[in-house]
């Protein structure tokens, strides 16, 4: 697990009960190991993401006013305004207002952040500027 600049992470002293539920506000990168018997769930501002086993980037600033997630493998299942969807590798989740856009996208470059490395491609420059 890795916290971005500007990020927190909500969980309790030690995960009771049939789940392992986390919050995030900003940006983080998670590696979570399969658990059947205790999924893991991640909350980031309109979506709720049920992990099956996966390695995978959230990443919502309010004055970016979008939340992300990217899938870098495995499987995770996204639910927000009544729809559940599963992303595999290489897909991506865009939550702006009420709106899901799913997408494909080179998913390591939403990684890069976690080794000290910046990678834009297509992004406004107010969202280059966010991140810088």
């Amino acid at each position: 697990m890795w916290l971005n600049a500007r990020s927190r992470l909500i969980y309790p002293v030690a995960f009771v009960g049939e789940t392992r539920s986390v919050r995030l506000e900003g940006e983080g990168y998670f590696e979570v190991r399969r658990d059947e018997k205790h999924p893991f769930i991640a909350e980031i501002n309109g979506m709720t993401i049920k992990v099956l086993g996966t390695s995978f980037n959230l990443k919502s600033f309010p004055e970016e006013g979008r939340t992300t997630a990217t899938l870098l493998n495995g499987k995770i299942e996204i639910s927000t305004g009544g729809k559940n969807i599963v992303l595999t590798p290489d897909m991506q989740a865009d939550l702006t207002g009420e709106h899901l856009t799913i997408k494909r996208v080179d998913a390591k470059s939403y990684r890069a952040w976690t080794k000290g490395n910046f990678v834009f491609r297509r992004e406004r420059l107010e969202s280059i500027m966010n991140d810088l």
